[in-house]
């Protein structure tokens, strides 16, 4: 049933996206505000139902090991080999269970924080930003080494559903050096449209239970009790699948009405532009820096900047090959944002206005007074990965 309910607002979704017409403001309508409205119920009873299923888990698990040893018992003989496989699984899975349900995701800080000194243009961009969508600013910026832009919020939540989190943005290096600051604005817009649908608001228990049944999972793998009879190891591929299912289903709509305050804010080619971009740079960073590592290695000289390299010749077929791809692909019922070419199809729907910001072609990167720095530094706590 819970699958069932999971799967219908993913298809109406597709169907209710595909009939979008242009409109005038970047307001969520009725039929979007039921979809999102059912699939915070859905993913609410589905995360509850998952602790409510722990305890028929387990006695599952205990009804496997006690039939089988009645059975041996019976027939008057125990399989030595067959008996420690059980007792080991009996004991693996009990543990692997208590260890998942009772752990709590850690907070890790997100990258390394920038003041007001460190980049004031950036923070009046980003507040700039949110005072034209009418919404409040975020409360800390953080840069790391990664290829994305993102937002979180921290708090309770009831703080965040009262708007009272506290607002993080999220800035991956590896993206930044091929943005324009119009570009980079669509994109900052876009991800203050979750705070404005408060997409981050309710995710904090699904959070917790996708870390759950993730831990689960490695834990199992790693006391090597993964057997076909398992109950607790057949319950976790199951509910997983049903899980994400549902989930990445909510994630797609969020998505698509966050890329509608992009493009009805600094206009549909600025977001387009950026979106690839920063697309193109999360297949290009890997490639690039890999082969720079590499390379130097070989030659036993340092990296000192993997975030200024020359585009190397025998690395732009790959890099194309798989931007084409990413381009080409169609949307799975596994993934948390729609194909590129449905996201910038319906951006072009919208027929969004021009936009000032559509002028402003400045590189991105000089919002940063001392984007060298920055650089090597991130360059540094990539390099340290790299040697662990």
């Amino acid at each position: 049933m819970l699958y069932l309910a999971g799967v219908y607002p993913s298809r109406a979704t597709i169907q209710a996206l595909n009939r979008t017409e242009p409109v005038p403001n970047i307001q969520v309508k009725p039929k979007e505000r039921k979809l999102r409205s059912i699939y915070r119920t859905v993913i609410t009873i589905l995360s509850l139902y998952f602790y409510i299923s722990i305890p028929f888990v387990i006695l599952a698990l205990l009804l496997v090991v006690g039939i089988a040893f009645y059975i041996f018992l019976s027939i008057g003989t125990i399989p030595i080999q067959l008996g420690l496989i059980l007792i080991i699984m009996l004991f693996g899975s009990l543990i692997a269970i208590v260890r998942s349900v009772f752990s709590r995701v850690k907070n890790i800080p997100p990258g390394r924080q920038l003041s007001r000194i460190d980049a004031p243009e950036l923070w009046k961009l980003v507040e700039d930003i949110a005072h034209k969508l009418q919404i409040r600013p975020v409360d800390a910026i953080y840069i790391n080494p990664w290829p994305s832009i993102a937002v979180n919020e921290n708090g309770s939540i009831l703080q965040k559903l009262r708007g009272q989190g506290k607002r993080n943005l999220i800035l991956g290096m590896s993206v930044l050096p091929e943005l324009t600051q119009g570009q980079l604005s669509a994109i900052l817009a876009h991800e203050y449209g979750h705070f404005s649908n408060q997409d981050t608001a309710g995710g904090d228990l699904a959070h917790q239970v996708y870390a759950s049944l993730y831990q689960m999972a490695q834990r199992l793998i790693q006391a090597r009790v993964t057997q076909i009879f398992n109950p607790v190891w057949l319950f976790v591929l199951g509910y997983q699948r049903l899980f994400l299912r549902v989930t990445l289903g909510a994630s797609r709509l969020q998505e698509v009405l966050a890329d509608r305050y992009a493009a009805r804010t600094y206009g549909s080619q600025n977001f387009i532009d950026g979106l690839k971009s920063v697309i193109r740079q999360t297949i290009a960073f890997p490639i690039q820096a890999n082969y720079e590592v590499n390379q130097a290695f070989g030659a036993n000289r340092p990296v000192y900047n993997l975030y200024n390299l020359p585009a190397e010749e025998n690395l732009k077929e790959e890099i194309e090959k798989q931007f084409q791809e990413a381009m080409d692909r169609v949307t799975s019922p596994y993934n948390s944002h729609p194909a590129t070419k449905e996201r910038i199809a319906l951006v072009e729907r919208l027929q969004a206005p021009y936009s000032p910001m559509q002028e402003n072609r400045q590189p991105a990167l000089h919002l940063f007074p001392n984007y060298d720095a920055l650089q090597l530094e991130m360059t540094g706590i990539l390099m340290k990965n790299v040697k662990k």
